[in-house]
């Protein structure tokens, strides 16, 4: 066993068969004025909510839900940034097992000018109740506001709603079991449009659990995290698991202007709170290096990132910033892995003929969960592509198993290059390049060919202030490689392409958006 890429860690401890509705309740009795949640707007004003007022809150939700008629199983589509409204909606919609997504009964959405226009596109308007007049969605039924300015056309808001809640608190909510569907959980759509990944109590209070023997976080830490509460890598786990106060800013990142500022803001926002853990945005955490960024409780417990590789400039973070540094590697659609399997989790490496690979050798990364992954929303053929009849789920990312069990993971499956039948990896030139030490970030694409296929583009951020050419990349490319230019296969190694940047465009979990930055790069090279 000890040659080949298998990799297991099987769970110590049996899981808690609980739901959402169990853990809340029983927080907003044991710890009813701790504090659940620490909302800070940009401009570093200040809101929270107890656990006491957000069980009490969320119930009226629900409650105000059921009485307009929406039914258990029903669809609720939830669009909001980390705001109070978010977390009472959510759980109100956990409470009244209810879902969120897919074909939506009901919409719930900003009071911005942006997003009253979006949903008007195919809502015209409700009455004093929130019943829908007219819509091009022939399942929405209701859409609900958040905000307290006259919107017209869209009287009901959020408010209206908790009031009808309250005035009905005899209303006896749906029983809920911890394997019902209660959230709907986007994939980041990196590399195409988004995949709907159905989540169950069950799920979300497993996912702790499995991964804390890693994080080593405990029910008196307070925890910051900036990413979209909507995003599983921005979800409230810890304060589901353990009844942690997370703290959060409302702003999504951006709103802000620059990665300096939103890193200003973020270390305000710890000190302030005392946080001892926190989960970053990739490049923001580069931002901590510079002694203009100040923060009297670094060096924090631990801080995490996820949804990239990293260079080994963020290895600046330990020491400084946190005494512990943790790149999570996972998928939506399983969770967390750490390089290697988390408990419940088992992991190969196989070959393009499906069979598994020696240690050391690099092949596709497949995982099993013991938190079994239910598909993809309505979308049967995806969910074929991906999962297998014994439940190993294909990643599409490749790496390798190291002798001592270590995961490496060199890239996505369908990021290699190939240029003129030959394979290239991105990953290992991005590696080469992201070593010079005049350069901040590296992205490496494919830009399609008529003789060769593909053709290798590098994406380069310099730091400010460097005057590093293209020459000088190019030297330290063959310099690193075997690449000779008489070689025919000297594009395998250094590509055709290149682009000096500012910066990428990236999803909201801090990921680069590939098909965003292709285009771009396609019109700086005027090749579209």
């Amino acid at each position: 066993m000890e040659d080949i890429s298998y990799l297991c860690n099987p769970l110590v401890e049996p899981f808690v068969y609980e739901t959402i509705r169990d853990k809340l309740e029983r927080y907003s009795k044991e710890t009813p004025d701790k504090e659940a949640i620490v909302f800070y707007t940009s401009e570093f004003e200040r809101q929270s909510l107890t656990f006491g007022n957000l069980y009490r809150k969320s119930w009226a939700c629900a409650q105000g839900l059921i009485q307009l008629g929406i039914q258990p199983g029903d669809v609720v589509a939830l669009g909001l940034p980390n705001i109070p409204e978010w977390i009472l909606c959510h759980f109100g919609i956990a409470l009244a097992a209810l879902n969120q997504s897919d074909k939506c009964t009901a919409i719930i959405f900003g009071d911005s000018a942006e997003k009253i226009d979006i949903i008007r596109h195919f809502v015209s308007g409700t009455d004093d109740n929130g019943k829908v007049l007219k819509a091009d969605v022939s399942s929405l039924k209701y859409a609900i506001r958040i905000g307290t300015e006259d919107a017209g056309d869209f009287p009901f808001t959020f408010g209206s709603l908790l009031q009808l809640g309250e005035r009905n608190v005899g209303i006896e909510l749906p029983t809920i079991h911890p394997d019902d569907v209660f959230i709907i959980i986007l994939s980041s759509g990196t590399t195409g449009p988004c995949k709907l990944i159905s989540k169950t109590h069950f799920h979300i209070l497993s996912v702790l659990p499995m991964t804390n023997h890693v994080m080593r976080m405990e029910k008196d830490d307070i925890v910051f995290s900036c990413q979209p509460f909507m995003w599983v890598g921005g979800y409230v786990f810890s304060l589901l698991n353990f009844g942690n106060t997370l703290v959060t800013v409302t702003s999504y990142l951006n709103n802000m202007r620059t990665a300096r500022q939103f890193a200003k803001l973020t270390a305000n926002v710890i000190e302030k709170e005392n946080c001892t853990f926190a989960g970053m945005y990739g490049p923001s955490l580069l931002e901590f290096s510079d002694d203009e960024v100040k923060c009297s409780s670094f060096p924090l417990k631990c801080v995490t990132t996820a949804g990239f590789p990293l260079s080994k400039t963020y290895a600046n973070v330990v020491g400084k910033v946190a005494r512990r540094f943790i790149n999570v590697y996972g998928t939506t659609e399983l969770g967390s892995i750490f390089g290697f399997p988390v408990r419940g989790i088992e992991i190969t490496v196989i070959d393009q003929d499906g069979k598994l690979c020696q240690r050391n050798v690099i092949g596709e990364i497949n995982v099993r969960s013991s938190v079994r992954f239910l598909g993809y929303l309505n979308d049967q053929e995806k969910t074929i592509k991906v999962l297998d009849k014994s439940g190993w789920f294909k990643t599409n990312d490749i790496g390798y198993v190291t002798s001592d069990g270590q995961v490496v993971v060199s890239g996505r499956l369908s990021d290699v290059i190939i240029i003129g039948g030959k394979k290239m990896s991105p990953v290992h030139l991005a590696n080469v390049l992201s070593a010079h030490p005049d350069i901040l970030d590296v992205e490496v694409i494919a830009i399609e060919d008529k003789v060769m296929f593909q053709e290798a583009c590098a994406c380069l951020i310099k730091k400010p202030g460097s005057t590093v050419t293209w020459d000088d990349l190019e030297a330290l490319i063959v310099d690193k490689s075997i690449a000779k230019k008489e070689s025919i296969f000297f594009r395998l190694f250094v590509p055709k392409y290149h682009v000096f940047m500012d910066s990428f465009p990236r999803t909201m979990s801090g990921k680069v958006e590939k098909k965003q930055l292709k285009e771009h790069v396609l019109k700086i090279l005027k090749l579209k």
